[in-house]
């Protein structure tokens, strides 16, 4: 039974914050609001994801990964340099969930292009923070540990290919350029630049 607890957790998590999110994303209506607008669909995933399921279990990870190398190296939780390693890990962590749960606040209240540009530069960033691990083990222990690069190539390779996926809904959703108005942006450069022209 304990072992379906984190299971369950992360299930009511995930339905009570898509009903919050879409609750609060009706309030604030689309940019184009015609054919498949509005925050929903993968949007609605994808905010809950950045303000409420990815902070919780990035913390949570990150505090079972860290309790378990104390437990299996009895003496690390006193070693100097892993003390600085994990103050350094946990101060990127909250810089990355502070940034994630801004990003995703914005896309759920705002309805402008610069929103879905500054969620695209979240993405594009995040894989540089897990890169920026393997540096704080160089900085905290004076050398590269094995175990550290493991982990860390782990979740670079994630990070990675998360932000692909995600960049690539932003440019190609219907639902996103509605919602934020990029159908609106395009017909204005064309405009713009039929003026030039003439």
């Amino acid at each position: 039974m304990f072992i379906l607890l984190p299971l369950i957790f992360l299930i009511l998590l995930i339905y009570a914050s898509i009903k919050i999110i879409s609750s609060v994303g009706k309030k604030y209506p689309a940019a184009v609001p015609e054919g498949l607008s509005g925050v929903g669909g993968w949007l609605t995933f994808q905010i809950g994801g950045l303000i409420a399921w990815g902070p919780v279990f990035g913390f949570l990870l990150s505090f079972s990964s860290f309790s378990n190398a104390e437990r299996d190296h009895p003496g690390m939780a006193e070693y100097a340099p892993w003390q600085n390693f994990k103050l350094m890990f946990w101060l990127q962590l909250l810089v990355l969930i502070g940034w994630g749960i801004y990003s995703g606040y914005r896309l759920l209240v705002k309805r402008t292009p610069s929103v879905v540009d500054a969620a695209k530069l979240y993405y594009k960033c995040a894989p540089l923070f897990a890169i920026a691990t393997i540096f704080m083990s160089y900085i905290a222990f004076g050398q590269l540990t094995g175990e550290v690069v493991g982990q860390s190539i782990g979740t670079i390779f994630s990070s990675v290919i998360s932000s692909l996926i995600w960049i690539a809904y932003f440019n190609r959703s219907v639902r996103v350029r509605n919602t934020y108005g990029y159908r609106l942006k395009e017909q204005e450069q064309t405009s713009s630049s039929e003026k030039i022209e003439v």
